[in-house]
């Protein structure tokens, strides 16, 4: 007659055992922290685009210049994320007297970030020590042909009443459009990259192809880009 035996695992194989059930949790947990930077990658290239998309349908039903803002002043929860419409305001005579606030200003998702041009990257955002020295691809205007203002001043945004507009410096990049609707600055390309801001309020890139973005053509249309690959060939 035989004796029923149980085998109970040693001690090594439980170690096995627990060390795979680490591996894959914290596999299991990159892969969603990745796939939500994409989603938030995503959610704010809709966000801007529908922004361009609105400015340039408002100049043309005001008959007037539109701009896009995106903040850049020295408010950490705001700053490279709050993205605002004004538009052109006319007295009843057809005098230009300032500027308008459109709608409330949107923001960003957390963990995304307008890219700066190259000039003023340094100053706001790094990449991460892991890639530092990789290429980076930056937002750029094109306004050489046109004379748009890259950056602008704005004393209280959100105001419907008109205000002065300080031009060439300022606490908002802008990106314009004209009377018709045709973009101030053609061939402008609009990069969002995943990042947070450190405890200097400066952001970090945590990897310069987690980015995503698109270009603005003369006719004020936006080409959306589908990944790194595609933004880098605009580059060449």
């Amino acid at each position: 007659m035989f004796k029923n035996a149980k085998k109970a695992f040693t001690l090594i194989e439980l170690l096995v055992v627990i060390s795979i059930i680490a591996i894959v949790g914290a596999g299991s947990v990159l892969l969603v922290n990745w796939n939500s930077s994409k989603q938030s990658l995503r959610t704010a290239q809709q966000q801007l685009m529908s922004a361009f998309e609105e400015a340039r349908l408002l100049s043309c039903s005001k008959n007037a210049r539109s701009r896009v803002l995106i903040y850049k002043g020295d408010d950490v929860s705001r700053k490279l994320r709050q993205v605002g419409l004004v538009y052109e305001y006319f007295d009843d005579r057809g005098n230009s007297v300032g500027w308008s606030s459109y709608s409330t200003p949107i923001m960003l998702p957390k963990g995304v970030f307008f890219v700066p041009p190259s000039g003023e990257y340094n100053a706001y955002a790094m990449l991460s020590e892991g890639f530092k020295g990789q290429r980076i691809m930056y937002s750029t205007f094109h306004n050489g042909t046109t004379g748009a203002p890259s950056v602008v001043g704005i004393a209280q945004f959100g105001s419907r009443r008109p205000q002065t507009m300080g031009e060439g410096s300022g606490d908002w990049y802008c990106y314009e459009f004209s009377p018709e609707g045709l973009s101030e600055n053609p061939s402008a390309q609009i990069v969002i990259a995943a990042g947070i801001p450190n405890s200097a309020g400066k952001y970090i890139q945590n990897n310069p192809y987690d980015i995503l973005g698109f270009r603005v053509v003369k006719s004020g249309k936006c080409v959306g880009f589908s990944d790194y690959s595609e933004i880098e060939g605009t580059f060449q």
